[in-house]
């Protein structure tokens, strides 16, 4: 029985069709269990992708049937030695049991799975155990079954693992206790990486570092990620240098990486990857990011949810950018979207799209083509019939328009819960006031408080101005209108005025505004004094 893991769901099919038919080329006629033809499958995948561009993500679960995902073929090249004559049957202990076909001969299957469906399935332990007990039948020792631990914890040695294995290989476990460093030593030798990250001195250290396990190793690289977020920025930013002189920081990190399995620290250099960009570094460029994908697709690498949005995030991030890298960022986007497709993950969800939207108005590019994929975007949001996206992400994305100046799409936004009869709570009513009254545009505050007020009012249950959300909300009345409340106050406390003008002060709005706001303030606080 050999054992095969594809990269995707297509690649699985596709493998295996090739795998048939160039055993036919040699003469022998396999039969392959749940392979689809490759006209079969081009029909299925595109009633897929039609009734997920119909219905966005929200009729297709993982776990429903939809005749593609068998994640797990096999193929049978049938039995060499096997003979077709009868004879007669016997059971274990002797006594005729009727005729048959003996069981001789060699059968030989290849399994092909995706990766996910062999470590769900794992029958390299299942077979593994078939053989120990029929070779303990066959020497007559028939003692119970050895079970492998589930967890290192259940081990009663420590357990070593090869430091090249990848997912679905075989473990190998040693009850033979290597000489390890202690735990006191190993916080010494990390510590002592992270106190001269910047100087080469340093460096010895990591030598005595890589001597120690992989978790140690591992240790490290956590290490080193943590004193780097403490770092001030311009240390940071010089830290990240690694073309030209590379940083005793990128030395030191890029030693102990090295050291270890590329798809084990494909996360880690994510991270580092991504921060660079976010930090404007000119070092941390497309086509490093590219290389990433690359690597995630050919070593069958599968991220978390969290992963692909920190990539979608750093394709989009560049400084200087133009509508030529756009069109480059959109490639790889789509390129990273048709993967995670490809693999079943979830395409058309919320914090994706959002995500996208949020790093396409970040990333300072204005022109044509920006306006075409926001307009793309915008549709695909409304097509899709996706549930109500929820105040987190709405404010990202009003952030975001604001953060490029979009303001028609920001108000957008901002009318999407009422679509979905989902009331706004009074962070979001804060997050506004404070978000305009920020810009110091006197036109902007003063559509903000005339159209939000009457709307807070309005919801169901009310929002009622007090503690943050009446500052936020005479912060940007003082934009709208700066004399508004202190009029107010002068009103209040001034007998000597002449009536015509104290007539005219009054009606002006945002000092009515000013006034309510203050006749609100103290009737709660009288209703929470005699409570």
């Amino acid at each position: 029985m050999l054992f095969g893991t594809a990269r995707s769901e297509r690649h699985l099919h596709v493998s295996a069709g090739n795998l048939v038919r160039w055993l036919r080329t040699k003469g022998i006629h396999a039969n392959a269990d749940g392979l689809l033809g490759p006209n079969e499958l081009k029909i299925r995948l595109r009633r897929k992708a039609r009734k997920a561009k119909l219905l966005g993500n929200s009729g297709l679960t993982p776990s429903e049937d939809d005749g593609i995902s068998t994640r797990w073929i096999c193929v049978n090249l049938g039995t060499i030695g096997w003979t077709s004559a009868e004879a007669e049957l016997q059971s274990d202990d002797g006594r005729f049991s009727g005729f048959g076909a003996p069981r001789t001969g060699t059968t030989i299957v290849v399994q092909l799975f995706t990766d996910a469906k062999r470590k769900e399935l794992d029958l390299e332990t299942l077979w593994d155990r078939i053989l120990q007990r029929q070779a303990r039948a066959d020497s007559g020792n028939a003692g119970p079954d050895i079970q492998k631990p589930s967890s290192p914890l259940q081990v009663p040695g420590p357990r070593t693992t090869h430091p090249f294995s990848r997912p679905g290989q075989q473990r190998v476990l040693s009850t033979y206790a290597p000489r390890r460093a202690g735990l006191s030593d190993f916080t010494d030798r990390t510590d002592q990486v992270i106190q001269t990250p910047l100087r080469k001195p340093g460096l010895r250290i990591v030598d005595d570092v890589l001597a120690l396990s992989p978790s140690g190793k591992f240790g490290a690289l956590e290490k080193l990620r943590t004193h780097f977020v403490q770092l001030p920025e311009p240390l940071a930013h010089e830290a990240l240098r690694f073309r030209d002189a590379p940083s005793g920081f990128m030395q030191a990190w890029n030693k102990v990486v090295s050291s270890l399995p590329s798809d084990r620290t494909w996360r880690f250099r994510l991270w580092l990857y991504s921060t660079g960009r976010k930090m404007g570094h000119l070092d941390y460029n497309l086509s490093g990011l590219r290389g990433l994908v690359r690597e995630m697709q050919l070593s069958c690498i599968q991220p978390g949810q969290d992963h692909y949005l920190v990539l979608l995030q750093a394709i989009y991030t560049e400084p200087g950018g133009s509508d030529d890298l756009l069109k480059a960022q959109s490639e790889l986007a789509v390129e990273l979207l048709d993967t995670m497709y490809e693999r079943g993950d979830a395409v058309i969800t919320a914090d994706i799209l959002v995500t996208v939207m949020e790093s396409l108005a970040r990333s300072g590019v204005s022109g044509p083509e920006m306006e075409r994929l926001q307009s793309v975007l915008d549709k695909l949001i409304v097509q899709a019939k996706l549930p109500y996206l929820g105040e987190t992400l709405l404010m990202r994305l009003m952030d975001a328009y604001a953060f490029q100046g979009n303001w028609d799409r920001f108000w957008e936004v901002w009318r999407i819960p009422p679509r979905f009869q989902m009331a706004r709570s009074p962070v979001m009513y804060t997050y506004v006031y404070r978000r305009l009254a920020d810009t110091g545009h006197q036109s902007r505050c003063v559509h903000a408080v005339r159209s939000c007020f009457w709307e807070m009012l309005a919801e169901d249950p009310p929002v009622v101005p007090q503690d943050e959300l009446l500052e936020a909300l005479r912060a940007c009345i003082k934009v709208a209108d700066p004399e508004a409340i202190s009029l107010d106050w002068r009103l209040l406390n001034t007998w000597d005025m002449d009536k015509e003008d104290k007539g005219k002060l009054r009606r002006r709005e945002f000092v009515k505004l000013a006034k309510a706001l203050r006749k609100m303030e103290r009737r709660r606080g009288y209703a929470e004094g005699t409570a």
